[in-house]
């Protein structure tokens, strides 16, 4: 055995794990050992709170593993796992998992609902195309980062990640967020640069803690009709579509409503009284009480309008406290919050949008005729 105790690709033996034996060291770190696989003595190491393996070419771990049960911070950074290890369910005291720069094209959703207590996920480049609905189990997890890779689209179920403060999601290939993304109530940083967003979930302007948004290099026209709500430090949007203030004059000024639209404005109107029988008549008919729930309110007389209106925009002025980033910011993938990843920024810096485009729904030609801030749209 002794012959072999020098071999660098070789797990037996390692002179770090007989050290920390030695030692009783809750900390091991055996990065850039060259290891092919994890050593299985490590397994002895049941006091362990942190093991680093990164920079290796590791592709699986081992079961016996499992012994580490007191484990709080796993770096397998670096290699070339292209699941998660079935192992990772054992370490059920798991707040820190670092999985950056790895081959994942998929979270095994039986490992992945199991690492209840994390709190750090960071999955930046790998080759995910989706996230599994089980990461809604999570519901200790701070920070979640799979900047760069392959994602098309979210599960609904991230969305029940009530503590959920950094999310990084940049170089992917989204085209939309979930409905329910303003559930994240916690979200304080939104990275999103460099997808294929082509607008913003109207429940986004209910984050209200998120103190930084980055949406540059998308394919955005408006944001949210009460994004102005936000409390934003830094806001990032260079390189989309957005609309310009460039008014059209519209003759235009009524519209032909139909039965359905014209019954559901009256009884949205009827209830508003507190002491209509109508509200007590609707318990009846559930079906009609969730149609009507779906009625939106008119951004000028506050009436309210089921599938009729008209999408207009109204033109914010740019707070002062945010900040435009140089054209194509690049993000930190490796340790989270620090640096970025060795591309060069471009230098040149668009000319700041003076005018935010905000979404705007109106009830009728009445209401947005007598608001000059509000322009109707026309795509030419």
């Amino acid at each position: 055995m002794s012959s072999r105790s020098g071999h660098r690709h070789s797990p037996a033996c390692s002179p770090e794990v007989l050290l920390a034996l030695k030692s009783q060291s809750r900390s091991l770190s055996l990065n850039r050992k060259r290891l092919l696989e994890a050593p299985p003595e490590a397994s002895r190491l049941t006091f362990l709170a942190r093991l680093d393996l990164s920079c290796n070419q590791l592709r699986d771990l081992p079961l016996v593993l499992e012994s580490l049960e007191l484990l709080q911070h796993l770096n397998l950074s670096a290699n070339q796992f292209s699941d998660l290890p079935l192992v990772l369910a054992s370490f059920s005291r798991l707040q820190y998992l670092n999985l950056f720069n790895n081959r994942l094209c998929r979270l095994e959703p039986a490992v992945l609902g199991c690492l209840t207590s994390l709190r750090t996920l960071n999955l930046n480049s790998n080759s995910l195309a989706s996230l599994p609905a089980e990461i809604c189990r999570l519901q200790r997890l701070t920070t979640l980062a799979a900047n760069r890779n392959q994602l098309t689209s979210l599960p609904v179920e991230l969305c029940a990640l009530e503590h959920l403060q950094v999310l990084h999601l940049a170089y992917n290939q989204l085209t939309a967020l979930p409905l329910e993304f303003g559930c994240l109530a916690s979200l304080r940083v939104l990275q999103l640069q460099r997808n294929c967003l082509t607008e913003l979930p109207e429940s986004a302007a209910r984050l209200h803690h998120l103190e930084y948004l980055d949406v540059a290099c998308n394919q955005l026209q408006l944001l949210p009709a009460r994004f102005g709500e936000l409390n934003l430090r830094e806001f990032y949007y260079e390189r989309n579509p957005l609309i310009r203030r460039d008014p059209v004059h519209s003759t235009q000024e009524q519209e032909a409503l139909g039965l359905k639209e014209l019954c559901a404005r009256a009884v949205m109107q009827e209830l508003r009284s507190r002491a209509s029988p109508l509200r007590d008549q609707l318990k009846a008919y559930p079906q009609l009480r969730e149609q009507l729930s779906q009625c939106s309110r008119c951004a000028v007389c506050g009436g309210a309008f089921l599938n009729t209106w008209l999408e207009c925009v109204r033109f914010e002025p740019f707070s002062p406290s945010g900040r435009m980033s140089k054209a194509g910011e690049d993000v930190d993938d490796g340790e989270l919050g620090g640096g970025d990843d060795g591309e060069q920024r471009q230098q040149q810096q668009q000319q700041p949008i003076r005018w935010l485009p905000i979404r705007a729904l109106v009830c009728s030609y009445k209401c947005f005729n007598a608001q000059s801030e509000f322009y109707g749209l026309a795509f030419l």
